[in-house]
């Protein structure tokens, strides 16, 4: 795999655990940004007012913040343990960069939320899950209904665990691309040469390989890797906006027929 291909989830799955009585509900979304997320469990808490419990763990971007050490399965970083002792956000307050993993396309984020239940028996077995499939661009949520009966930490973290297990056991996992939005102007009498640019790196099946357009910050969007044309105009210059798989930007910026702009 590229370095700017990493795996996620197509669509919403759901799982559920029981223990003791005590039920949990778990939600994995596919995800792109943090405002998705809060609004996902914001809707979460509000359907189910009346549990004793909404914890949730994501990662975002093609790392998910793994470079930086976040939480991962080679253990956690100072920011990783969620919980009551560090805030309800489990991140440590805003000096400890609340799991961002540092600039550029390929840098993730990441955080994991215990919501009351004793500190890394929710978050963090939630989140070794995403781990444990490699995903990002993702968030599960796992709702609890309390049972009556206590399952002690190790009880906790099974059954977080095993209810996130169930709804990934369900979802499809695809890939995605990270990619540069590029515009650039070229000569007309080159058109023929600058659209080979895509025709030869085109997915499988003939048809435009993936990547998502118009982001300024460069998106991600499944698919197999490949140059798109977002827009074109037909003048003197010609100018085109391209998606371009991150791998590629290298070695389109020395097309002798394009002229970027910055």
């Amino acid at each position: 795999m590229n370095s700017d291909r990493y795996t996620s989830i197509a669509a919403p799955t759901e799982g559920l655990f029981k223990d003791k009585g005590s039920r949990f509900i778990a939600f994995a979304l596919p995800v792109s940004g943090e405002e998705e997320v809060k609004e996902a469990v914001d809707q979460a808490r509000k359907k189910y007012h009346d549990a004793r419990h909404v914890c949730y763990a994501y990662r975002l971007g093609a790392n998910g913040g793994r470079e930086n050490g976040g939480a991962g399965t080679g253990g956690p970083g100072p920011d990783a343990l969620g919980g009551d002792r560090l805030g309800a956000d489990g991140i440590g307050g805003a000096g400890l960069t609340a799991g961002i993993g540092g600039a550029g396309l390929l840098a993730g984020k990441w955080r994991m939320n215990d919501d009351g239940e004793p500190s890394g028996s929710a978050g963090r077995p939630i989140l070794g899950q995403i781990d444990s499939y490699g995903l990002s661009d993702i968030l599960i949520i796992v709702v609890r209904y309390f049972g009556g009966i206590k399952l002690g930490i190790p009880g906790l973290i099974n059954a977080y665990r095993s209810a996130a297990a169930d709804a990934l056991s369900q979802a499809q996992i695809i890939e995605k691309t990270v990619c540069l939005t590029l515009t650039a102007t070229f000569p007309y009498e080159k058109m023929g040469e600058v659209m080979k640019l895509t025709k030869s790196t085109r997915g499988p099946g003939g048809g435009p390989a993936g990547g998502l357009g118009g982001r300024p910050s460069g998106g991600s969007a499944a698919g197999s890797e490949g140059i798109r044309i977002l827009n074109l105009e037909m003048d003197t210059p010609c100018r085109i906006t391209l998606s371009v798989p991150l791998s590629q930007v290298p070695s389109i910026r020395q097309n002798p027929w394009l002229s970027f702009e910055e």
